[in-house]
């Protein structure tokens, strides 16, 4: 869990560029923690008023107390982080490492569309056509596979489970019936016939 002394250099150090001198709180807390195992808050911000180092004090305001600066909300512009008033916090939240890891995109999840999206999605579902009674469908089956012959995923085909699965099994019966090529995707041209 972190300290009060470490929490006040991680506020300190993130708002260095809004304050006028460099920071000198470092050298003070050392000089402190030899002399005493406790600091006390007062001290560190009568020793940050004392040098100079402390951000200008905003005129009083409703919800400030004694006309200091209002701690209700601490915002960190660089990194986006906005303490407030009864927010719950766990100590790694305030760690560095959290506060300065960089936000990854969502990957596109492996598993597919919800059960409403896809039902609204599927063409066999909506059209109440069983995949299976299509395996001798040539075009309608290489829509569903790959390059190299791999039957596409759910969450690229975006239907439901049911369909996926017999989809999977009327590609597969193609394929070994020899309707479909099992390690290509069927060239469609125009002078293809279905019989």
């Amino acid at each position: 869990m972190l300290s009060l002394t470490n929490s006040i250099r991680h506020a300190a150090s993130t708002a260095r560029p809004l304050w006028r001198q460099p920071l000198r709180i470092s050298a003070f807390i050392e000089t402190r923690r030899h002399n005493s195992s406790d600091v006390s808050l007062g001290d560190v911000t009568d020793h940050l008023m004392s040098k100079g180092n402390a951000p200008l004090a905003p005129a009083p305001t409703g919800n400030s107390r004694e006309g200091g600066l209002n701690y209700d909300e601490v915002e960190f512009k660089q990194r986006g982080f906005h303490f407030q008033r009864s927010q719950f916090l766990s100590p790694n939240q305030l760690s560095h490492k959290s506060l300065t890891k960089e936000k990854t995109a969502r990957k596109k999840p492996a598993l597919g569309p919800s059960r409403i999206e896809s039902r609204r999605l599927d063409m066999f579902h909506q059209l109440q056509i069983d995949p299976l009674k299509e395996a001798m469908n040539s075009r309608l089956m290489s829509d569903f596979v790959t390059q190299m012959g791999k039957i596409k995923s759910r969450s690229e085909t975006k239907l439901t489970w049911r369909s996926q699965r017999r989809l999977g099994k009327a590609i597969r019966r193609a394929k070994m019936m020899g309707i479909i090529p099992v390690l290509s995707k069927r060239m469609l041209t125009r002078d293809d016939r279905d019989f």
